[in-house]
């Protein structure tokens, strides 16, 4: 029998998998499983998943990735040992996956609907694949002419348009991402009495003095050091205290900051963005040459920059709520569904 790249061991019905920093990727093949699996990250840094027909997708420490039966997967290696719990056909992975889908499917059928649609019009001279990596935008195009680039999609005008997680080391703010809103972040979260605020009536909910250290993880890995504010705690804290918000910013220009994260935060530009029925540009350039036949608004506009906390069934996270509340100009005269799912003239159109 082949030997197996890991070591496993049942805990009621959950399996829990380890992979030595010292494997070889020759043994992380393609394969399939015969049942859907739940796998959450316990420990690890650098690894990825990749499903078949998709890019890799970060096996962050906390995250949770559905895996469908009989469909082809891989793990890629990463810079240490890798920790995950399986969970495979029952009960609770069904209701886990019930609550995963509530939250995704509408997104994701969208942003198909948009790469379906971009196809569609464009006579055979785009070719589109949906993302699955947070590191990238939602839609790529290439063109034939030999442009690509990334499609942002939002459902409508006031999706949140970012997601990085910052945490409390016990002495400053941090985050894993270097994204121009995980920047910013920091900069709030350093600078805002509202978030020193929430510090100080967290430590007094603790029992502590202002004086003591408490450290704010973004991940379940981060929860196992001893000064980090454990999961219940802090969200007994956040019910007491009516909201779950550290400090919130309005009337901001929201515009030129999303702007920056999808030119500069994504691991390829996002040029463009799909919200609702309305396309914009991001930024100046206009790589696939759209605005030789149709006239495409810079997108800009204020609204809302929050940070707050979000708690999940093993960890919390601080993350925040980046919406343009006022889009400028307020719609788009084109949508990447015109011609087809909405009446709009569609830039794509060939």
């Amino acid at each position: 029998m082949k030997k197996l790249p890991f070591k496993q061991h049942r805990v009621g019905g959950t399996l829990i998998r380890e992979f030595r920093q010292d494997v070889s990727s020759s043994e992380l093949t393609w394969h399939r499983d015969r049942e859907d699996r739940l796998v959450v990250v316990r420990e690890g840094t650098g690894w990825m998943l990749q499903i078949e027909n998709r890019l890799p997708e970060p096996l962050s420490e906390g995250s949770s990735h559905f895996i469908p039966k009989n469909t082809y997967h891989r793990i890629i290696k990463g810079t240490t040992g890798l920790v995950v719990e399986i969970t495979e056909d029952n009960a609770a992975l069904r209701a886990c996956v019930r609550e995963l889908l509530s939250e995704s499917k509408k997104s994701d059928a969208f942003e198909a609907l948009v790469a379906e649609t971009i196809q569609e019009v464009g006579a055979g001279q785009y070719t589109t694949r949906v993302g699955g990596d947070v590191k990238y935008s939602d839609v790529e195009v290439t063109s034939a002419q030999g442009g690509k680039t990334w499609v942002e999609v939002k459902m409508g005008h006031r999706d949140n348009l970012a997601n990085p997680r910052i945490s409390f080391d016990g002495s400053v703010w941090t985050s894993s991402s270097s994204s121009p809103v995980a920047i910013a972040m920091i900069d709030l979260a350093t600078n805002s009495p509202e978030v020193n605020a929430f510090m100080n009536e967290l430590k007094t909910f603790m029992g502590l003095s202002s004086q003591d250290v408490i450290k704010i993880p973004s991940t379940k890995g981060g929860l196992k050091d001893p000064q980090a504010v454990p999961l219940e705690t802090m969200r007994e804290f956040v019910e007491s205290r009516g909201n779950r918000y550290l400090t919130k910013q309005t009337g901001l220009d929201i515009g030129s900051l999303v702007t920056q994260h999808y030119l500069q935060g994504k691991a390829e530009p996002a040029h463009y963005m799909q919200a609702g029925d309305d396309f914009y540009l991001i930024g100046g350039a206009d790589p696939l040459k759209l605005q030789q036949n149709v006239k495409i608004p810079v997108l800009g506009g204020t609204g809302t920059f929050h940070i707050r906390v979000g708690t999940r069934s093993e960890y919390y996270e601080i993350q925040p709520e980046v919406k343009i509340t006022a889009f400028t100009p307020p719609t788009s005269p084109v949508s990447a569904l015109g011609g087809v799912r909405s009446d709009k003239p569609n830039p794509f159109k060939k």
